[in-house]
């Protein structure tokens, strides 16, 4: 059961006064009673001091009548047990039968002329029972009006700290707890509250009321403004192009956005993501090292990014993206990682093709000449470093000229394609096929002897020379005079070699053209 403030503090205060009641009134009741006894026998004294004359003349006299008329003076109060008078001449005494007496007072009786001659004395008992009677009835009524006295006092000041303290105390807690956050109700203050401490506290709390209202208007404003950034981020996250992913600090996946999901779909061909980090394996060649670049990304915190080449499925096409990663802080304090990812393929493709455009030829797709004397140059400074053959073949085509004047460009256009088509399907990886000019090629043989290139020459004779398709249901036939040099042991540099090659090439177009010369310094005079 609860007791509110007025009862609390009532019953504390009654408590206390009825401690205090009670010592005081005992203490009181000690004091009176004992205060009433020696007042009694105070009165015996000046009562026998009033009727000693007497008692001496009736002494002195040996007169019995006097002496009864002061021994009836005496009995006639109460608080007097007994009297008696003893004279030489008679013995006089009268008193009660019944109750307790206490301890005679006795007085000498001398004679009324002066001198200092005894005659008799007077002795008088006080009465205990009428004594203790008459205190203990003074003691009793004088308590309990004082424990009247302090009943009223405690009723009183209860009403008072229930009139200035409880009630409105009460009031202005109920008030209070009326009042909702957001409310314009305020405390009231009463009259009697004016200028106290509870009007102070009531202004104070009206103050905290205003300001609280205040700032619940401010967070709701800005409650309603994140929400409404929040819910264009959610938009601009759902809608944007890039991928968009969220992880926690262990590139586990929390949450990504639809183009995300199709990046992975092209890339694996599930729509299905684990929310591990095993996504990065699904996307990339090397996990860890893509990891790796993400924590430098989020050391360096800056907006740096790094492009990768994502894995295909089914031989599909090959994407690039670039890779930026911020670190951030949700709502619940927990630290995450944001990743965005932007498909930069068709970048990739353009300057792939424009490097491509730059360093090979626009109808043949081979390389240029340009490109093709800088690589060749290194491959032989290569060769005769770590003493390994090279071989250099200039091809020039027979025949090509009366294709280009009598079916036009276009058909001439057509042999030098399939002309490069044969020899790059002739040739490694590790070889370099390059149009010269005109109807001239240019092939780097890496790695291989004198018979091997002669070899594959005689192979490359046997393929020029089958027909070829220029439209219109019409084959053009065209043959090839090919130049070999053997690099480094003729010649240490491109220009060199491809001077060699160039003249056995002309031996060959001398001799009656369509056929295969090995330049030989001995033989053959540059």
């Amino acid at each position: 059961m609860k007791l509110n403030l007025h009862l609390r503090l009532s019953l504390i205060v009654a408590l206390f006064v009825s401690a205090v009641t009670v010592i005081a009134s005992y203490s009181f009741y000690n004091f009176t009673y004992n205060r009433e006894q020696t007042r009694s026998l105070q009165a015996i004294t000046q009562l026998s001091a009033t009727v000693y004359k007497t008692a001496e003349i009736a002494a002195y006299a040996s007169n019995k009548v006097i002496a009864e008329d002061v021994l009836d003076g005496l009995l006639r109060n109460k608080l007097i047990y007994s009297v008696t008078i003893n004279t030489d001449q008679f013995s006089l005494h009268q008193g009660r039968n019944d109750g307790a007496s206490l301890a005679p007072m006795t007085q000498i009786l001398y004679s009324p002329f002066g001198g200092n001659d005894k005659i008799g004395e007077l002795i008088i008992t006080p009465s205990r029972d009428i004594i203790d009677e008459q205190a203990k009835a003074i003691a009793l009524e004088i308590t309990v009006l004082m424990a009247l006295l302090i009943i009223v006092t405690l009723l009183c000041m209860m009403a008072v700290i229930w009139l200035f303290i409880t009630n409105p105390v009460s009031k202005l807690a109920s008030e209070l707890y009326l009042i909702r956050p957001g409310d314009d109700k305020r405390l009231t203050i009463p009259v009697l509250l004016q200028e106290t401490e509870l009007e102070t506290l009531s202004k104070t709390v009206n103050q905290l009321l205003d300001k609280v209202q205040q700032q619940i208007a401010e967070e709701r404003k800005l409650r309603d403004r994140v929400e409404l950034i929040a819910n264009n981020f959610r938009m601009v996250f759902d809608l944007s192009t890039n991928a968009l992913i969220v992880t926690d600090k262990s590139m586990n996946l929390l949450t990504y956005n639809p183009s995300f999901q199709d990046l992975v779909l092209s890339a694996t061909g599930n729509r299905h993501l684990p929310h591990t980090a095993e996504w990065v394996s699904l996307l990339v060649k090397n996990p860890d090292e893509f990891m790796e670049q993400i924590t430098q990304l989020l050391e360096e915190k800056s907006d740096n990014c790094f492009d990768v080449k994502l894995l295909s499925h089914e031989n599909g096409r090959r994407r690039w993206v670039s890779i930026n990663a911020k670190e951030a802080v949700n709502d619940y304090g927990e630290s995450i990682i944001l990743i965005f990812i932007n498909d930069i393929t068709r970048q990739h493709e353009a300057l792939n093709a424009s490097v491509h455009d730059a360093s090979h030829d626009h109808l043949t797709h081979l390389k240029n000449r340009r490109v093709a004397e800088q690589q060749i140059d290194q491959m032989i400074h290569t060769a005769s470093r770590i003493h390994q053959p090279l071989a250099l073949i200039v091809l020039d085509l027979d025949g090509f000229k009366k294709v280009n004047d009598t079916e036009g460009h276009d058909a001439g256009d057509k042999v030098l394609i399939e002309v490069a088509n044969r020899l790059s399907s002739l040739t490694r990886k590790s070889d370099i096929v390059a149009r010269w000019g005109g109807d001239e090629f240019l092939i780097a043989l890496n790695d291989a002897s004198q018979e091997t290139a002669v070899r594959l020459a005689q192979r490359f004779l046997q393929r020029i020379s089958q027909p070829i398709d220029i439209g219109k249901d019409k084959t053009a036939n065209v043959g090839a005079s090919i130049g070999i040099v053997i690099c480094p042991d003729n010649a240490a540099s491109f220009n060199a070699a491809f001077e060699c090659a160039d003249v056995a090439m002309y031996q060959v177009k001398q001799a009656g053209k369509n056929g295969i010369r090995v330049y030989n310094p001995q033989t053959t005079t540059l």
